[in-house]
């Protein structure tokens, strides 16, 4: 169960607190002078029951702005997003979830503990498209009874810093999806989701840090082994790794390649 800390904005005092998971965030008043606490979230932000004096709006997500922008504000959602990009933080893409997972993740962040193990392994899976494949995870997570389907946007900060291959992997997740309609996907290993900050989406959102995706399904160590496989065949890397992915080898290399090829691999 997650603990936050609570200090008294009248008398100073502090005390730690656990917090129920999937449940609607509450910040009690201090139970010493019975002032407004403040809560320390420790990702950028903190909660309040009531607005602080002196404290941009922007920089403090009170608890009604939480719950409204999961129940569609449109202005909430807005502050929210301002508060993250004031910060350096870019959007990225999707992520579909039920409505108490996309709560937690809102209150403590992405925790790599509950990383799912999917076509790349373990990690937090991002989409690019908001009526692509994030849709998809929404209403599985809706039916499985976590909560109403909810398609959250994703910031990252410093993605530049991140190590492909290491941090994160990218691509098609399936030889067989169309681009154009499920769009490219993202997964973010270990302690990188902790540079990732998550709002409910509203569709509009487009980011160019996809330009640098690759079209394919190849995984980043299988990435290295077509480039090395295509020089000895002496073809081209991305046509190699297009008829792989395909399923089109036997249409464009003879016996002896294709022979060859399945040693390479094994």
């Amino acid at each position: 169960m997650p603990r936050r800390r609570l200090n008294c904005s009248r008398c100073n005092a502090s005390r730690i607190v656990d917090l129920e998971p999937g449940q609607p965030l509450r910040v009690p008043d201090c139970l010493g002078c019975g002032g407004e606490a403040v809560m320390e979230m420790g990702l950028d932000f903190s909660l309040t029951q009531l607005p602080q004096p002196g404290v941009s709006r922007i920089d403090r997500w009170d608890v009604r702005m939480l719950e409204r922008s999961l129940a569609g504000s449109a202005g909430y959602r807005k502050l929210m997003t301002l508060s993250y990009t004031s910060k350096g933080y870019d959007f990225i893409g999707f992520h579909g979830c039920g409505a108490n997972s996309a709560r937690a993740m809102m209150i403590g962040g992405v925790d790599p503990a509950r990383n799912v193990v999917g076509a790349r392994g373990r990690g937090f899976y991002v989409g690019s498209l908001y009526t692509g494949i994030p849709a998809d995870w929404a209403t599985k997570a809706e039916r499985k009874g976590h909560g109403k389907a909810t398609r959250l946007a994703v910031y990252v900060k410093n993605f530049g810093e991140l190590t492909w291959g290491s941090d994160y992997d990218w691509g098609k997740m399936d030889g067989d999806d169309e681009v154009a309609e499920t769009g490219l996907e993202i997964v973010f290993f270990g302690d990188a989701c902790k540079r990732l900050r998550v709002v409910p989406a509203m569709g509009l959102e487009s980011s160019a840090l996809w330009q640098a995706c690759p079209q394919d399904s190849l995984g980043f160590g299988e990435r290295a082994k077509v480039k090395q496989a295509a020089t000895h065949l002496g073809v081209k890397e991305a046509d190699l790794a297009g008829w792989i992915c395909k399923g089109k080898l036997h249409k464009h290399l003879n016996e002896t390649q294709l022979a060859w090829l399945e040693r390479f691999f094994e």
